[in-house]
């Protein structure tokens, strides 16, 4: 991980690659809860199906 030191003006350059690399981190991270979530609903609703069609 990329060290992000905004105290530092020299920096400014490391500053951008560090905000990139956290915009792109945090989007993977979103990205992966999303799809879990996705998942999950989506074996739910095949549960409840099942569920309705067994009674």
């Amino acid at each position: 991980m990329l060290n992000c030191d905004h105290t530092n003006p020299s920096n400014q350059f490391l500053d951008v690659q560090c905000s990139i690399v956290w915009e792109q981190t945090l989007q993977l991270l979103l990205g992966n809860v999303m799809k879990t979530h996705l998942l999950l609903f989506l074996e739910n609703k095949k549960m409840r199906g099942k569920m309705l069609r067994n009674t």
